[in-house]
Parts: C-alpha cells; structure tokens; sequence
C-alpha cells in the first residue's frame, strides 16, 4: 500500500481516517480536524523530478522552511514517514523514507483573490500586506543567499530574462488559450525593453532578493492579520530576482481586481519605503505580472478572470511599446 492510500484509509498510526480529501496538481491534502498534512505527488515536474527520493527530500525541505519562515502560524512542521507492517509511522522527516508537511486548517474564503473579487479588502488592509511582503521577502533573502549563491553571480538582466523565458514557456504550453504570438509578442517586448531600461543594467547583487510566489490566490487576510501559503517558488531559478519583481504581482492583483482606492493605497504603501521605480520597469513588471495570471486562471478554467488580465496585460503592453 501506498503513503497516499494509507493516508486515505487511516493507516498512518495517530492520525485516524481523514474528514476530507483534497487533489491539486502537485500534491493532495489530507485534512484531520484542525490538521491537514501536505503528500506531494511522486511525479517528474519541470522544476524537479519529485519521483527521485533525493529530489523529493530538498523540494519538500525547502518548501516547508520558505513557508514556515512566512507562517509559521500555518506551516507547523515537517514530517518523516515510513512503512512499519500494515501501517505507517511518524517520524523526524530526516528519518522518513517519505515526507508530509503538517499545516493549520485555513478559511479559503480569505485569500486576497476573493477579497478582491467580492469588495470586501479594506483600504486600510492593504497596507499590512505590503509590509508583510517585504519583511518575508527581507528574511528569506538573509536566510537563503548562501544557499542561492550561484543566482547571485548573474546580473539581474540575466536573472530577470531567464525568469521570463522559462515562466513564459511553461504557462503558455499550459494555456493553449492564448494565441502563441500574443505570447511571443509579449515576451519579445518585454525582453526590448528590459535591455532598453538601465534599472536592470545597474542593479548590484546585494540589491537583489528572494522571490516568492505571491499569486494573489497564496495571499490571505486571517483574524485581520495577513499570511500566506504556498509562497515558494518551485523552479529554483525563480528564486531571486529584485524586490519590486514581487511586489509588482501583488499591485497588479489589486489593480485588476479591486478598485481605485486599493490601487493607490497600495502604491502609498511602496512608496513609503523609498523605493524609487522607473516608469518603464514598472510596466515591464505590471506586464510579465499580469502575463502570468492570464495564462494560469485560464489552467484554472476561470476565464472570465483570465479576461480582465488579458486586457490589463494588453493594455500595460501597449504603454509600455510607446516608451521604446
């Protein structure tokens, strides 16, 4: 018997049956009252081969220490598990033949995407989740830079083109929806103009910074405090970029989704760091921002949402070609 079938027919000692079962593209969710623990597929991905016991191992260690570093609130611990008889045990996960990370029950009607499609963000949550973002970005740039080293070495030009090329080719191959030359006008245009725009060509090393995975969707506003699940990038070399690279996604989100105030408040919220962000970054950021929720609610078969970013993305294009 398999860990997931285990998991499904209470055969993993002190967890009982689970109340639900949840299946997402990489991984199922078995939820145990206020407990869910987190089974990753094991299946070969673009970012890694999850069905090789070693690659599995890092992939899930670094999820959990990235999540956990951002919630711990959500991302309780880490866990080994091995076959024991009939069942399968617990264990500390650097003695597991398997992995599951243990995670609090979250309120899914929370996520800044619902916030946001149903009015109910306030102006003065918008703030916190700026915040929020770049204090999470902060410590995991401090926490992982030895360990992303290698990224460091690059300029940001290549760091930033190598995101889009590889992003851009994965989501495009996912959304069949989108017309390969709109993909290839887009990201032809924004490679135009990030080598026209001299922010990136200036950029040092110790200005760059951990990336996360801030789809709006990972986003969350519990008891009136902001969190996040599921921040970390899966590609490694997704993993650093710029501040702004990920603070974009979340301006973005608010722009296209919710309303003018939060638009502003959120750009109040940035700018109060000092932060100084040309105009053509910002777009090419708003652009490459916005590309990546076209394609992906369209995976989620939610087209009506994949339609606002198309004309957000196609908008912010064309501004962005008039200043090449």
């Amino acid at each position: 018997m398999q860990l997931h079938e285990a998991l499904a027919e209470g055969q993993v000692e002190g967890l009982g049956s689970p109340d639900r079962v949840i299946y997402t593209h990489l991984s199922t969710l078995f939820v145990f009252g206020e407990r869910v623990f987190k089974l990753y597929k094991h299946e070969e991905y673009f970012f890694a081969d999850l069905s090789k016991f070693e690659a599995r191992q890092e992939f899930i260690t670094e999820d959990f220490f990235w999540n956990n570093a951002a919630a711990p609130e959500i991302y309780r611990h880490l866990w080994g598990v091995k076959k024991d008889g009939e069942n399968y045990v617990l264990m500390p996960h650097l003695l597991g033949g398997d992995f599951m990370i243990e995670m609090s029950v979250i309120d899914d009607s929370k996520t800044l995407t619902k916030l946001l499609i149903e009015n109910r963000l306030e102006e003065k949550d918008v703030a916190p989740f700026i915040d929020t973002l770049i204090d999470t970005l902060a410590t995991l740039t401090i926490e992982r830079k030895n360990k992303l080293g290698f990224l460091y070495e690059k300029s940001l030009v290549q760091i930033i083109k190598d995101d889009i090329e590889t992003l851009f080719v994965w989501m495009m191959d996912t959304s069949p929806k989108i017309p390969q030359g709109d993909s290839e006008h887009l990201k032809n245009t924004l490679f135009a103009a990030i080598d026209a725009e001299p922010y990136f060509k200036v950029a040092k090393p110790e200005e760059y910074s951990a990336a996360i995975d801030a789809n709006s969707d990972n986003l969350l506003l519990l008891e009136g405090k902001p969190s996040m699940i599921d921040i970390m990038p899966p590609r490694v070399t997704w993993r650093v970029v710029d501040e702004y690279a990920t603070i974009s996604r979340t301006m973005v989100d608010i722009e296209v989704l919710g309303n003018e105030a939060l638009t502003r408040a959120a750009q109040d919220a940035y700018a109060a760091y000092g932060r100084t962000i040309s105009e053509q970054t910002r777009l090419i950021y708003a652009v490459r921002a916005a590309g990546i929720q076209w394609a992906y609610r369209y995976m989620l078969s939610q087209p009506e949402l994949a339609e606002k970013y198309a004309a957000y993305t196609k908008q912010k294009l064309a501004e962005l070609e008039a200043l090449l």
